[in-house]
């Protein structure tokens, strides 16, 4: 009886219960602060790791850049270095006599000298003398791989280029080089492209009369592949060649380059493409910046060395250049871009 009476006095007790809403109020307060706290850990570790990767991108970017930038004066110093070599030849000065007139064993020597430099070289189209009238009087084609002199009777006549115009009016161990443009033959440019620099230096003769130059075409591809090779395999961005004029040499759609030279290309410009990102880098040196569009990274190349010139040049095979450009004016603008 106690038992039971006992079992009815605890089932006779009111039952407490603790509302839902109190309940959801006493876990917020306990997990709130702790989720909050984490919350904000997560975040500034995310934010620490997106920054540490974009700074690592900056500085991998601008690395990128600064070697292509060493690269191409590389090259420039060691075709510049093949020229002076060739014009500084101990034959030269022998190959005319003393009325002037070509000695032909002398230059039958030189023609070899040429083909066995463009043989082991393999960085040059073609190497060539040319008379103070703008005639070929040697010439050695590479030929894919395959050094062959010119016959006599079909070399060709190059005054009105101005590559020779700009070149014969230079004093001695004056250099010229010319813009990054495309070959041209028989007047029209030559299939497939063949990106070309132009270096070129006038020949005296043992009076000192000027009489000619001798010039070398540099495979541009051959400055490209450097260009392409030297970046490092953690590099984002694309990188780009443009001239003074923000035409694209390298980098952009195949359609896209050497807008210069075709009548049809001359709005295909990086200035058309990134108004905002031309500005800044066409007005500094050297800069690195976010747009929209992404980050661009960018260093000035001046490939002229003391003593070297160019010009403007002109885009068409028979055209003399608008200017003379002295060191400064030259340059190029070496330009890594990586999108949003």
């Amino acid at each position: 009886m106690t038992q039971k009476d006992g079992g009815n006095k605890l089932e006779s007790e009111p039952r407490r219960f603790v509302p839902r809403r109190r309940i959801a109020r006493l876990a917020l307060a306990m997990f709130l602060p702790a989720f909050a706290l984490t919350l904000a850990v997560t975040a500034t570790i995310l934010f620490s790791v997106d920054h540490g990767d974009m700074r690592a991108c900056r500085e991998m970017e601008q690395h990128t850049v600064d070697e292509q930038v060493r690269n191409i004066s590389s090259e420039i110093l060691k075709v510049t270095s093949d020229l002076l070599i060739l014009t500084n030849d101990a034959e030269m000065d022998k190959l005319w006599d003393d009325d002037g007139g070509i000695v032909p064993e002398v230059l039958a020597d030189l023609a070899k000298e040429y083909l066995a430099f463009s043989r082991y070289r393999q960085r040059y189209d073609q190497i060539r003398m040319l008379d103070e009238n703008g005639m070929e009087i040697a010439r050695v084609n590479f030929n894919n791989g395959n050094p062959t002199v010119v016959a006599q009777g079909a070399l060709q006549n190059k005054k009105g280029r101005y590559y020779f115009d700009d070149t014969i009016q230079l004093d001695r161990s004056e250099v010229f080089v010319s813009p990054l443009d495309l070959n041209i033959e028989h007047g029209q440019i030559e299939q497939p492209l063949k990106p070309m620099l132009r270096f070129a230096t006038p020949v005296f003769d043992q009076q000192g009369r000027k009489r000619g130059i001798v010039l070398l075409n540099y495979f541009g591809d051959k400055l490209f592949r450097h260009f392409d090779s030297q970046a490092s395999p953690s590099a984002m961005g694309m990188i780009m060649l443009l001239n003074a004029e923000g035409y694209w040499l390298y980098g952009s759609k195949p359609q896209d380059q050497w807008g210069f030279m075709y009548e049809d290309r001359k709005d295909r410009t990086f200035a058309n493409a990134y108004p905002q990102a031309w500005e800044t880098i066409q007005s500094n040196k050297s800069s690195q910046f976010e747009t929209a569009q992404g980050l661009f990274t960018s260093e000035t190349v001046y490939p002229l060395f003391k003593g070297q010139k160019s010009s403007t040049s002109s885009g068409k095979a028979l055209s003399a250049s608008k200017s003379q450009l002295e060191v400064k004016q030259f340059f190029w603008k070496a330009v890594s871009f990586v999108p949003t």
